[in-house]
């Protein structure tokens, strides 16, 4: 059986007695210009990490790495496109989605793709319209959010091969989403706001895999946000009013009823649950607040040092980290429990979806570099990975002719994964290298 670790990006309080947040560090990169925005981020480790975002005035995508924790970050721009989203189904393998203008109201999405942990990345564009933020629940199947084919759409997306590709499954006019979440790859919740007549929050449920979308009954006030679930039943939703208060309601039965739980401040527009509890909300002014009754009550963390609005929490390892424009990017120690980092499994690509039986590889055992021939049918979009014992990808090339050639790449002796992947099957298997 194959092993997927289900990562799922949730943010950890402490108790207001006993245990308290530590202050918030200041990691931003430097040399912006005031005008970009980091929109989300991706630590595989304490020290390594990937942060998104762009440009609004000159719609410049912005990638940043730092393998310091954030005291240096290295810069890349993609010009002509924005990143908003970013995420990793294991330890090799990740995407960085956006949009890029045509010159007038359509946008079409843009992908990074990796299969060596961010060493390197794979741009395709073109695929139906922009993302904006996505929610996968598993490595294969995602769902996300961004614009419709015409303007003034919003729409969902689904993938079903880990992002490569998104296909359309529903879009509406007058409407803006800001908020995804599904708990299994049919039933899923979208939130944001309408405006067709006036301006009002809106909060639908799917139960056919975003085909079709059904409007619920909840607070109703301004603008929904912040989709938080705990459980395949339990959830939670913010509402802004326009002046006085944010309202957070909750769902016990799926999202078949709402109710209010608690008025919270007014600038609140994030939210992230651990467990029946813990919780953590973040919004405008570069306020956040943190609760460990349910969301009952809730207690003004630090001020985080940055005054305009926090886009996006993202919580990795011992870390919290909150994100908004200059570029700011910060963290903080939560002092709770530590939440594992993705890890790669070796062992898994010899289970489950890949069959081990359709091809061999000739020779193997196989003498250092050389050439090696694949025995047995093989598509002609068929791609080649070679995985090392630790779970890094080494090498991955596209067959030629049944033939892999590995003359040009330093293997050291030992036993080697190697997977081989196409639009119809999927196969993996050993390769034992010797010297």
């Amino acid at each position: 059986m194959k092993h997927f670790k289900n990562f799922t990006l949730l943010i950890l309080t402490l108790t207001i007695s006993g245990l308290s947040y530590g202050q918030w560090t200041d990691i931003s990169p430097t040399g912006g210009n005031g005008s970009e925005i980091i929109y989300d981020l991706y630590f595989s480790s304490d020290n390594n990490g990937i942060a998104v975002g762009h440009n609004p005035g000159t719609y410049e995508g912005l990638v940043y790495t730092t393998n310091d924790g954030g005291t240096t970050w290295s810069r890349k721009s993609y010009p002509g496109t924005g990143w908003f989203s970013i995420h990793f189904t294991d330890v090799n393998n990740g995407l960085i989605l956006g949009r890029m203008s045509d010159g007038g109201f359509s946008m079409s999405t843009q992908i990074l793709r990796t299969k060596d942990a961010g060493a390197t990345w794979e741009l395709s564009a073109g695929q139906e319209n922009g993302i904006r933020e996505v929610s996968f629940v598993n490595d294969k199947v995602g769902y996300s959010i961004g614009g419709g084919p015409n303007q003034g759409d919003a729409g969902v997306q689904k993938t079903t091969d880990g992002g490569k590709t998104w296909t359309s499954t529903w879009s509406i006019y007058g409407w803006f989403l800001s908020s995804i979440h599904f708990v299994d790859e049919n039933v899923g919740f979208i939130a944001g706001s309408s405006f067709t007549s006036g301006y009002s929050s809106v909060l639908a449920k799917t139960t056919d895999g975003g085909k079709t979308f059904t409007e619920v009954t909840y607070a109703n006030e301004k603008s929904a946000s912040g989709l938080s679930f705990i459980s395949s039943e339990v959830g939670y939703v913010l509402d802004r009013t326009s002046t006085s208060s944010t309202k957070l309601s909750k769902t016990v039965d799926q999202g078949e009823s709402w109710s209010k739980v608690a008025d919270m401040d007014k600038d609140m527009h994030l939210l992230q649950f651990n467990g029946d509890n813990d919780a953590f909300a973040a919004g405008l002014n570069g306020k956040a607040f943190k609760s460990n009754d349910a969301g009952l009550t809730w207690t003004a963390m630090p001020a985080t040092g940055y005054s305009k609005t926090i886009r996006n929490t993202k919580m990795f390892g011992k870390y919290i980290y909150v994100m908004g424009q200059n570029p700011f990017i910060g963290k903080m120690e939560h002092g709770s429990t530590t939440l594992d980092y993705l890890e790669a499994d070796p062992n898994a690509i010899q289970q489950s979806e890949f069959n081990t039986s359709t091809v061999k590889l000739f020779p193997n055992p196989v003498s250092g570099a050389g050439v090696i021939t694949i025995q047995g049918a093989v598509a002609n979009d068929a791609e080649f990975t070679l995985i090392n014992s630790l779970g890094k990808v080494v090498y991955s090339t596209d067959i030629s002719n049944n033939e892999v050639n590995l003359n040009s790449v330093a293997l050291t002796t030992g036993v080697y994964f190697y997977q081989i992947n196409s639009s119809l099957e999927h196969t993996a298997g050993k390769l034992i290298i010797e010297q």
